[in-house]
């Protein structure tokens, strides 16, 4: 029989739901067993005075209260700690992950969290674990051998078409990833190469399964587990699985989803997200968002070609104009000799074939008169010549200009035409080079701002987490405090109930055994 209340997880319970064997009274509702584990803890004072030595991990803060957890050495077992803000001034040392440390305090019973937890109010280093000790050597290697170094990490293809993941088969990790990576781009071909990714096999399955992966020539290469505590990511800090990562040839992304303590396979891989579900966004783009920067691409490579061809529509008119009129000039110069020479031989031939006409007229009269007047006809004829040059240069010149004005109206269209169908053949033969340089222009410009989206999308993320950090820590400790002075209320309910009835029966033995004395008088 549960210590039932007015308001319990057992009234939700309808009778006829139940098997026929099994009544309502006889359920007892969780609230009941967390109250009486947490007075169970507050009367177990076993270790209260008693230092507990661990390794310190999962550490953080929440409203200025310290979480952590007492990790044993060699196993997975672990202890919740707390140090409330009232404590936290008077401890000597200021506490970091993997510290080897010795504490005191109080062990009580978390309800909200269903587990024990240690009030810590001492807290004493005693040193650096052997296992930290033994990371923090291998780190110092991998960083001497320039395994660390950023210059060395490799970019991320912009869009590949095959994904390798490194994972437990049938993971929340490979589900999520899976997800991530479909949301960005439905067609990408995912390969699993199974894993375990716990455990002391899993070291050496880890690293076989990245071999597998780049013998298989995949484009990218995850590297993933959901999470854990800082005892089940160790084999993340393994030399085997480290420098498979960092010697791969393949991109790789580690996608671990633990912020506390980073593994090394953080630091050698070349791209590292907080979760499996960031893997879709680091590996590749939306393939919309990725259309429709093309498209803003290709629309601005249009406009800056039109702006080119349009500027050297206009140098070559204006060239062909200048070499036009430079020709033009050129060939009047040309033509104005040619017709002077031609001009001069056809008179000289006219002459020619009339002194003939002229000396056979000329025979019939005196040998006297024909010889003067051959004289005279000669020098009017040179006079004729000239003054009939000069009268008529003007006229001759005026026909040339006509003439060239006319051939240059008529040569235009066949000129532009020309230039015209130059254009569209060098446009049509440049094509696949203008289409080449805009993908080029486009993955370059992705490469350069990538880091810059990751780097926001970072800074947004932990700021989310930071403003919305106090408003649920807040609303957890009021609700903690609702329940335990509501469990306080059910208990004195109960106590009161419980002394009701105590005092009822004492009562009823008074009676009864006043009855019987009486009886005997």
């Amino acid at each position: 029989m549960g210590l039932l209340s007015d308001d319990s997880t057992v009234d939700d319970v309808e009778p006829t739901e139940l098997p026929d064997d099994l009544d309502v009274d006889a359920l007892i509702p969780v609230e009941d067993v967390t109250t009486e584990l947490r007075g169970f803890f507050k009367a177990y004072s076993k270790f209260d005075s008693e230092y507990i030595i661990g390794e310190i991990g999962d550490l953080s803060t929440q409203s200025d209260h310290l979480y952590f957890s007492l990790t044993a050495a060699r196993t997975d077992g672990k202890v919740k700690c707390i140090v409330w803000e009232s404590k936290r001034g008077q401890l000597d040392i200021e506490m970091e992950q993997n510290m080897l440390v010795a504490a005191k305090g109080n062990l009580t019973f978390f309800e909200a969290g269903g587990h024990p937890s240690l009030e810590v109010d001492d807290l004493h280093l005693v040193g650096e674990s052997a296992y930290w000790q033994r990371i923090q050597q291998l780190r110092k290697t991998l960083a001497d051998e320039g395994l660390l170094a950023d210059d060395r990490k490799q970019s991320i293809p912009t869009l590949p078409t095959t994904v390798g993941v490194v994972t437990a088969a049938g993971s929340d990790a490979e589900q999520d990833i899976v997800e991530s990576l479909r949301s960005q781009h439905t067609g990408v071909d995912i390969r699993l190469f199974d894993a375990t990714v716990q455990g002391d096999n899993a070291p050496s399955e880890i690293a076989d399964a990245v071999s597998a992966a780049e013998a298989a020539e995949v484009d990218v290469l995850v590297i993933s587990r959901g999470g854990g505590s800082d005892f089940a990511l160790r084999p993340f800090n393994e030399e085997p699985v480290v420098r498979s990562v960092a010697t791969a040839e393949t991109p790789t992304v580690a996608a671990i989803g633990h912020d506390a303590d980073e593994p090394l396979i953080d630091k050698v891989a070349d791209v590292r997200v907080q979760t499996p579900t960031a893997v879709g966004s680091a590996v590749m783009l939306d393939a919309e968002t990725y259309r429709e920067d093309i498209a803003e691409s290709r629309q601005q490579i249009q406009a800056a070609y039109n702006r080119r061809a349009t500027q050297w529509v206009a140098d070559t008119d204006a060239a062909i104009h200048d070499e036009t009129t430079e020709h033009i000039t050129e060939w009047f110069e040309t033509a104005r000799e040619d017709i002077s020479t031609a001009y001069r031989d056809h008179v000289e031939a006219w002459l020619a074939g009339s002194q003939t006409d002229i000396r056979s007229d000329a025979e019939q009269l005196t040998g006297q008169w024909i010889t003067s007047t051959n004289t005279a006809i000669a020098e009017s004829a040179h006079q004729l010549t000239q003054s009939w040059l000069h009268e008529h240069r003007q006229t001759i010149h005026t026909v040339c200009s006509d003439t060239s004005l006319r051939w240059t109206r008529q040569h235009r269209r066949d000129i532009q035409s020309a230039y015209s169908d130059e254009t569209e053949r060098w446009v049509q033969s440049n094509e696949q080079a203008i289409r080449s340089a805009t993908h080029d222009q486009c993955d370059r410009w992705l490469r350069r701002h990538r880091r810059e989206i990751r780097s926001n999308y970072r800074q947004l993320t932990k700021r989310w987490i930071t403003d919305s950090r106090t408003t649920i820590e807040n609303e957890t400790a009021r609700i903690e405090r609702e329940q335990d002075i509501q469990a306080e209320k059910q208990g004195l309910e109960r106590r009161n109930y419980a002394l009701v009835a105590l005092v009822i029966v004492l009562l009823i033995i008074v009676a009864v055994l006043l009855a019987v004395f009486l009886g005997f008088i």
